[in-house]
C-alpha cells in the first residue's frame, strides 16, 4: 500500500527520497531526467523549511520565533508589531537568504530542496 507522507522538521527525508528515485533511475538503467512526478509533488507538498518563510511561532509569553523548533527569539508580540518582526528583524531576514548559509547547509546541493534547517543543523 501506497502513501504519501508530509514532513515537517525532517528535510533530510526530502533528500533520502530524491537520492533513492536517482539511485533506482540508474539501476534500471533509465535516463537521469530529473526527479519523477512522485518525488515533485512530495517536494512541493512539503515545500522545505518554512522558518522565516511564510511562517511564524509566537510563544504563550508573546515571543516571536521562526518555527517552534528554532527558540531565538526575533521580538515579542507585547511590545513589537508581529509585522515588523517578521519583515525586518536580522533573524528572519538571515533565514530567507539561502544565500547566507553556512557549514555543511551552506555547502550542500540540496538546500533548495529542504530550505537549510537551522534548528537541525543547530546554528544560525
Amino acid at each position: 500500500m501506497k502513501f504519501d507522507i508530509k514532513t515537517t522538521e525532517a528535510m533530510h527525508y526530502r533528500r533520502y527520497i530524491i537520492q533513492r528515485q536517482k539511485e533506482e533511475r540508474m539501476a534500471a538503467g533509465e535516463e537521469e531526467t530529473g526527479d519523477s512526478d512522485n518525488a515533485r509533488r512530495m517536494a512541493f507538498r512539503t515545500a522545505g523549511v518554512s522558518d522565516g518563510r511564510g511562517f511564524v511561532f509566537v510563544s504563550h509569553r508573546g515571543e516571536v520565533f521562526p518555527s517552534g523548533f528554532l527558540a531565538l527569539s526575533a521580538g515579542n508580540v507585547r511590545r513589537d508589531s508581529l509585522v515588523d518582526v517578521y519583515r525586518n528583524s536580522q533573524l528572519f531576514q538571515v533565514l530567507r537568504d539561502p544565500g547566507r548559509r553556512e557549514g555543511k547547509c551552506g555547502a550542500c546541493e540540496y538546500v533548495h530542496v529542504c530550505g537549510g534547517s537551522r534548528s537541525r543543523a543547530g546554528s544560525r
